[in-house]
């Protein structure tokens, strides 16, 4: 796939997430600049220094640290299990903007090399680590990148970032099924799960863990059950626009695809048709799969394959124009990642590319 088709891919990429950033936040300048995902890490650290880590999983409590300590709240409230407490905590030690800052850098650079394997000669690395999923998690600093690259060291091999990767529960659901082709990872998985839940309730106290099972969970059960405007405009799963009747036939035509190929891509894809829960910026490997694949197989793809996965590469940017949009190019990435057999089969006979992590 010659180079500049690339560079102008990115470039487009770029221009869409500014002009999606100016129109969608429209907020005064401070408040655009803060009122992100990444502040809810932030206002973690503060409350985890303070002694106060039980106070995140109170909404009411949580709304007046935001205000406390930003000087405005959006609504917004920490949705992450206990045990993401250990990772938010030295952010604590900083003020907003350099904390943000180090957050994208050290996000962007392990996703890189998480990535970095998979790549083929054709695809540059800037290309792969700069899709739109990615900056969506640049922007707002959102998990998604640190997600993605356990992710991929999961798929090859490494039971500890499976076990970390459940800082994302709802999430995991396909690294648990990888796991089961690897007894030792299985094991690793379990343990360093059970070592972070035990760890973090020790730390932050075991309320920590019933607030977020009993008042956390079930709040972010009903974001999904009755998804605000704002939600329509990010999501990209089938029950956002097709309700739970669409949500299942999908679900089910992308669980048959995924029988015939289980691997590190078309199990990302699949993973926005199976759940009833996925935002945008949670596509980081799936956006990742639909450049891999083009830019590995560009000359043999049929022109219409071509449109059909640069599509699906965009579709982070474009679900804000509806989230009917993302799932019927999802299914039909999928189709084709399987019909190309992309990526090494997790159940089955698998390549010296995939030798495990030993991450």
């Amino acid at each position: 796939m010659p180079r500049w088709i690339w560079i102008a891919i990115v470039a487009y990429a770029l221009v869409m997430m500014s002009v999606s950033v100016i129109v969608v936040r429209d907020l005064p300048w401070r408040e655009a600049l803060m009122a992100r995902d990444f502040s809810n890490v932030w206002i973690a650290g503060q409350a985890i220094l303070s002694g106060d880590a039980v106070l995140l999983y109170d909404r009411e409590a949580f709304t007046r640290l935001s205000e406390t300590l930003l000087g405005f709240t959006w609504g917004n409230n920490y949705s992450y299990p206990p045990h993401s407490l250990f990772l938010a905590a030295p952010f604590g030690l900083l003020s907003h903007p350099p904390a943000f800052f180090i957050w994208n850098v050290a996000g962007v650079v392990l996703f890189a090399l998480a990535a970095r394997p998979y790549l083929p000669p054709a695809l540059p690395w800037w290309a792969a680590v700069l899709n739109p999923a990615t900056l969506v998690c640049i922007v707002y600093g959102h998990y998604g990148l640190l997600i993605g690259a356990l992710w991929l060291w999961s798929f090859r091999g490494s039971g500890i970032a499976a076990g970390l990767a459940t800082l994302k529960p709802h999430l995991g659901l396909m690294i648990f099924i990888r796991t089961l082709a690897d007894r030792r990872q299985f094991l690793i998985a379990v343990v360093t799960t059970l070592f972070l839940v035990t760890l973090s309730a020790a730390a932050f106290g075991i309320d920590t863990w019933r607030a977020f099972v009993s008042d956390t969970s079930a709040y972010q059960s009903g974001l999904f059950m009755t998804p605000s405007d704002g939600a329509r405009r990010s999501m990209v799963v089938p029950f956002v626009s097709y309700g739970l009747l669409g949500q299942m036939l999908f679900a089910v035509a992308a669980i048959v695809l995924l029988s015939r190929h289980f691997s590190v891509f078309t199990a990302a894809t699949a993973t926005f048709l199976i759940l009833p829960y996925g935002y945008h910026y949670d596509m980081t490997v799936a956006c990742l799969g639909f450049a891999v694949l083009a830019a590995s197989r560009w000359e043999t793809l049929a022109w219409w394959e071509k449109v059909a996965l640069l599509v699906a590469f965009f579709v982070p940017q474009f679900v804000r124009y509806g989230a009917f949009i993302a799932p019927p190019i999802l299914l039909l990435a999928l189709w084709l990642q399987v019909r190309h057999r992309q990526g090494d089969p997790v159940f089955g006979t698998r390549s010296a590319a995939s030798t495990p992590s030993t991450v």
